[in-house]
């Protein structure tokens, strides 16, 4: 039997091989007719075209994609830069901080939802009632050149920052003059303060950290032109490769690459690479062309939906603050609030500034810390402003304007001469005009609205308020020490139990205890009303779909945005992921 089975299989095979070496399927394809043809050409393409959908269908059932190392980040940046150099950054303007926080890094950073976590610092400890604050240094850290960070590199940086001989930015110079840098040993520093200083960490210690080996031999004034302002080692995700120059030797970009030895989370993205341009048209131009992946620009033409829009929400607020000192009517706290009272805040963020800042009424914005308690702050309402003017005696004249005693309601309202401004203070002063009120819009240059600012000039003005950071306390803008340049007491208030409140909320480190301050703060302020608050801008970011794990977050300043770079992605890979009818069959199995 076992031999009749081999015999006709061989005989079966030598009938397969006779059969297609006389080419009959071939020679029946020739044979059949034109239209024959077709059909079967047609048939084997979509039978083969269904196989290959079905094995990628089926390829994408078993798999998702996933990060995967790689890729060129590029992005256009408005400015031209002059330093990379965390000690020289210049306040307002992001030009050289996007690079400076790639390359360098500090003992703290920030994390994305208005908060610090340690950088370069592993912990910190605080003593003697908030005076005192010992950092240790963690131990893995190298500076992009192989070297180790050390305690000596950190009392460099600050005690650079406390020498008059150094042009450090200004702000930087007079937060650190009051604070002593000591070394306690290789991985250890202490900072001994004169007074207790809730926010010294977020407030301070987040600033790049120099290496001493390279910055030592630089003196005085040589600082601002040492060559490692522009070919900058630091410590961060990044390290500097190149600079290109134009024929006038200005910079028209920087390339980065990945620092491999980076004691922290490692990117994905291999290269980061900032094209330098001279607004925002031409950066608008670089992302429609596709020259670049983003950039910090708003009405890109996107009829493709190739873009996205990420917002960094910042702490700043915007609002117009009243100068009692300066006008009669203002003068009158009545007046004041009904002014708040009769502000359509949400017609001036929905069609004036067209959704690029959200409303606010009170002086913060969350996540601040002082967040609390914003109730207290008066919403719209055009009629209850008009009686609260009508019971102060304010009398509407023929013309409307109101006037008390002689005291007419007119002032006049200066802005920066800046296009959204500007509209939003003619909007102001239309909104105004309904409850009775004369307002006159001024706008100033920026050396006549520096000028007013410093001299306290104004009857009223409309600018903002900038924070260092989200926990950072008010008495900068509202302490009445502050009411004087270089003061930012732009309203002139003088009150003691404003001054009290802040003073010990400073010393105070307990958060609940601070809440407790912000809140007392916030009611306190509403019922004094010195300024009518408006709407805190957004840091706005156009960013291609091709840029993955870049989300909205709330950030001091723009730039620090890139300190979440090591969750961003360009390249993907597929991995196995089992189906779900697969894992089930696994469980009953």
């Amino acid at each position: 039997m076992q031999q009749r089975n081999d015999t006709d299989e061989a005989s079966i095979g030598r009938r397969c091989i006779a059969w297609c070496s006389q080419r009959r399927v071939v020679r029946a394809f020739i044979a059949a007719s034109f239209v024959r043809k077709v059909a079967v050409v047609l048939c084997s393409a979509v039978t083969l075209s269904a196989l290959i959908f079905w094995a990628y269908v089926g390829y994408l059932s078993v798999t998702v994609p996933v990060p995967d190392s790689g890729g060129i980040y590029t992005e256009a940046i408005i400015g031209q830069p002059t330093y990379y150099n965390p000690l020289l950054l210049r306040a307002g303007t992001e030009t050289e901080a996007s690079v400076t926080y790639l390359v360098y890094s500090g003992l703290f950073r920030a994390d994305g939802s208005g908060g610090v976590v340690p950088d370069l610092a592993e912990r910190v400890e605080v003593s003697d009632g908030g005076k005192t604050y010992t950092v240790t240094l963690r131990g893995d850290a190298l500076w992009h050149d192989g070297e180790r960070v050390t305690a000596d590199d950190v009392v460099y940086t600050f005690n650079t920052i406390k020498d008059k001989r150094f042009a450090v930015t200004p702000a930087l110079a007079q937060a650190w003059a009051d604070v002593t840098v000591e070394r306690v040993d290789d991985t250890t520093v202490r900072f001994r303060l004169t007074k207790p200083f809730a926010s010294f960490v977020e407030a301070q210690l987040r600033t790049g950290i120099l290496p001493k080996h390279i910055w030592r031999d630089v003196e005085g004034e040589a600082f601002s032109r040492a060559p490692a302002n522009t070919h900058p080692i630091g410590t961060g995700p990044y390290r500097f490769v190149k600079n290109e120059v134009d024929e006038r030797g200005r910079i028209t970009a920087v390339t980065l690459v990945r620092f491999d030895d980076y004691y922290g989370t490692r990117p994905y993205i291999s290269r980061v690479k900032f094209s330098f341009v001279h607004g925002a048209d031409d950066a608008r131009t670089a992302l429609e062309t596709h020259q670049v992946l983003a950039a910090a620009v708003r009405g890109v033409e996107d009829p493709d939906n190739a873009f996205r829009v990420v917002r960094v929400t910042v702490p700043s607020v915007y609002g117009v603050f009243f100068n009692p000192l300066k006008s009669a009517a203002l003068a009158y706290a009545d007046v004041r609030a009904a002014l708040s009272r009769a502000t359509d805040r949400t017609t001036i963020v929905r069609e004036v500034l067209q959704g690029s800042v959200q409303e606010i009424r009170a002086p913060f914005v969350a996540p601040m810390a002082w967040n609390v308690h914003t109730d207290a702050w008066p919403t719209y309402d055009i009629a209850a402003a008009r009686a609260m003017l009508d019971a102060a005696g304010w009398v509407p004249g023929e013309d409307g304007i109101r006037a008390r005693e002689g005291t007419v309601l007119r002032f006049t309202l200066i802005v920066p001469s800046w296009g959204d401004m500007v509209k939003t203070a003619q909007e102001l002063a239309k909104q105004w005009r309904e409850v009775g009120a004369d307002v006159t819009v001024e706008a100033l240059d920026a050396d006549a609205f520096r000028t007013a600012l410093a001299q306290r000039t104004y009857n009223a003005v409309l600018f903002g308020q900038t924070y260092f950071a989200f926990g950072a306390d008010p008495f900068a803008f509202w302490h009445g020490s502050q009411k004087d340049a270089p003061g930012l007491n732009f309203a002139q208030l003088t009150n003691k139990d404003i001054d009290k409140i802040l003073s010990d909320a400073q010393a105070e480190g307990d958060p609940e205890k601070r809440a407790k301050y912000a809140a007392t703060f916030n009611e306190t302020l509403a019922r004094l009303s010195p300024a009518v608050f408006l709407y805190s801008p957004f840091y706005t970011v156009t960013v291609s779909q091709k840029v993955h794990g870049m989300s909205d977050v709330a950030m001091s300043r723009g730039a620090e945005r890139f300190v979440s770079i090591p969750q961003w992605y360009i390249a993907q890979k597929r991995v196995w992921h089992a189906p779900q009818w697969y894992q089930r069959w696994r469980k009953t199995d």
